[in-house]
Formats: structure tokens, C-alpha cells, sequence
């Protein structure tokens, strides 16, 4: 068994996708059942909380850059962190963190759309879907047809997490994640990971 920090809690179309960090190997880590399935929203891994898990591979692990998936196998509830601490908390962790403009995370590999989404493309896959940010600019929630989306600069980012939203200042640091590998039907357009905001803290 190995500490996990839970990071993030998202929406998904089935179940929920919680983000955490393998503190002992120092790795992003996303969990999954005990058979490889999505977790449901009555899962108890809070943002902030601290558990010793057993995790294993899944038997069906997803294309790259989607290299984050883990089966929990067992868990034990250590103790929860107040929100003030989280952020402190992961940078003790020592996972890489991105300070700068957004282009400088995933690897350098985003690309961003003529309305200012952003997404990889299977010619430039970075070596993981999520990735920490400290912001160098005010981020600015926005409704857009019915869904929040967030505004950094000239860019724009789906908000996928169960936070309230608000402003986010410059120099928070935030989670990003990319969606799965898509293509819409009826589009002469290759396959992409979209990038979304997860949450931040």
C-alpha cells in the first residue's frame, strides 16, 4: 500500500473521474474501481483527503497520453487537509509543477483552435493528460450556452469539476486535465484531447 492525495473530483458521462497523487512514487494517479470501471459520485475520496491505497495497472489501460488509470484494490482513510493546505501540500508531494503561460504545459504540446480551445493531436502526445499550473494570469469564469466555461486571455477552457465557480486569481495553482481521444462525425477533423479545467485550490 502507498499514500494518495486526492486533487480533483470531475464530471464525467459515466460516473465521476477522481484525480489523486501517488505521493510514494511521486506520479499523478486517477482511480477506478476494483474491475476497471468509473467510480460513481457516492465515492468517498474528497478532495484533500489522504489515504494508503492498494492500487494495481488496469486490465484495460487507455491510449496515451491517458496514462494515469489505476484500480483501487484497497483503501484505508488517513486524514483530511483543509483546503488552505492543499496547495502547499502537492508541492510537498514533488510532482512537476508549471509555472508560467498555459503553452508551457503538457509537455509544450497544446494547440489551440481559432475560438481559443485547446487540444493535442496524436502528432504531439505528452507524456501525461493531467497537469498542475500556477496561473500567470486571472482566469475568469463565463457562461456560454448554458455551461461555464473559463476565460485566460484569448483562451478558453470547459470547466469540469464540482467547485463553485469564481474568479481565479493570478498565481493559484490549478489542475488541468485532457478529455478523451474525439472526433466529431461529421467534420473532416483528426483526433483530439481537449483540454478542460478540472479545479484549483
Amino acid at each position: 500500500m502507498g499514500k494518495v492525495l486526492i486533487v480533483s473530483r470531475t464530471k464525467m458521462r459515466s460516473g465521476i473521474c477522481v484525480g489523486g497523487i501517488d505521493v510514494d512514487k511521486k506520479k499523478f494517479v486517477r482511480l477506478h474501481t476494483d474491475h476497471g470501471a468509473n467510480l460513481s459520485e457516492e465515492a468517498p475520496y474528497a478532495i484533500g483527503g489522504l489515504w494508503e491505497m492498494t492500487l494495481e495497472s488496469p486490465w484495460n489501460p487507455r491510449k496515451a497520453p491517458h496514462a494515469e488509470d489505476m484500480m483501487v484494490k484497497g483503501a484505508s482513510f488517513v486524514s483530511d487537509l483543509p483546503k488552505t493546505m492543499l496547495a502547499e501540500e502537492i508541492r510537498q508531494t514533488g510532482v512537476p509543477i508549471i509555472n508560467g503561460p498555459l503553452e508551457e504545459t503538457f509537455d509544450k504540446c497544446l494547440k489551440f483552435t481559432s475560438n481559443g480551445k485547446g487540444y493535442i493531436n496524436e502528432q504531439n502526445v505528452p507524456s501525461n493528460s493531467v497537469a498542475l499550473w500556477v496561473t500567470d494570469d486571472d482566469i475568469i469564469p463565463v457562461l456560454e450556452f448554458g455551461k461555464t466555461i473559463f476565460r485566460y486571455k484569448d483562451r478558453r477552457m470547459p470547466f469540469v469539476g464540482f467547485q463553485d465557480t469564481q474568479k481565479i486569481n493570478s498565481g493559484t495553482l490549478v489542475r488541468l486535465s485532457l478529455a478523451n481521444w474525439w472526433k466529431p462525425e461529421d467534420a473532416e477533423v483528426e483526433l483530439r484531447c481537449y483540454l478542460q479545467l478540472s479545479g484549483w485550490c
